[in-house]
């Protein structure tokens, strides 16, 4: 959708990202799933629904998570690391744009009708830092890589490094942005959901380099400095 209306700003924002001096390289932009209003959807699945034996011709993969929607209107949350005055740039990208969601087996059209700008507030507390509640809208992604694995291992938030890694990673997304850094002992990170549910994605569905990545959702409470927490 984005390289329908700017070329450059895509390739900047998801091909190339930002670039620690150590060659890590983030990119800051992140969306939560599709959300249908109520009742207007549900989920195609062999052990789940008849709705398969009834209409032969719909295409589906067994255990897959293929859905049905009746709904004319859906929604989701765009998060970007950008200036505060990019706004309006970025609010012209979406407008009356089209995409496709979906994959080879099935998916649908769809139109941007509403853009809008969430506003947010994080106040400090004493000493400058803010104690924010976050609740994770999109699978949260830690990987670790022991000796010996060829691939990472996508951790819960209650494996022993899932907090070292997390507020790491935090933090060296910090720097990138604002070209200082802060200290690990300025951060306290607590899950405080008793159970995460996982969410399973996968990248490129049916294509030769298809991926599959685990995260997770659940809540948890940030205490850090007014600047990072924002």
């Amino acid at each position: 959708m984005l390289a329908n209306a700017d070329a450059e700003f895509t390739k900047s924002l998801h091909d190339e990202g930002y670039i620690l001096e150590n060659g890590k390289t983030f990119k800051l932009f992140t969306f939560s799933k599709i959300y249908f209003p109520k009742n207007t959807w549900k989920i195609l699945n062999r052990e789940k629904s008849n709705f398969l034996r009834e209409q032969k011709k719909v295409k589906t993969i067994p255990n897959s998570d293929r859905m049905m929607t009746w709904s004319r209107n859906a929604s989701l949350s765009i998060a970007f690391q950008l200036p505060e005055q990019s706004e309006k740039f970025v609010t012209g990208l979406f407008k009356d744009q089209k995409a496709f969601i979906g994959d080879k087996v099935s998916g649908v059209e769809m139109q941007v009708e509403t853009i809008e700008a969430v506003p947010y507030t994080i106040k400090a507390a004493a000493g400058g830092h803010a104690n924010a509640f976050v609740r994770a809208t999109t699978p949260i992604v830690i990987g670790l890589k022991n000796e010996g694995q060829k691939y990472e291992e996508h951790i819960p938030p209650f494996h022993h490094e899932f907090k070292r890694l997390f507020v790491k990673n935090l933090l060296d997304k910090y720097a990138l942005c604002n070209k200082n850094s802060i200290d690990a002992n300025e951060l306290v990170f607590e899950p405080v959901s008793l159970k995460s549910r996982s969410g399973k994605q996968t990248i490129k569905a049916f294509q030769p380099d298809q991926t599959e990545v685990k995260g997770y959702y659940f809540d948890f409470r940030l205490q850090a400095p007014l600047s990072l927490s924002k």
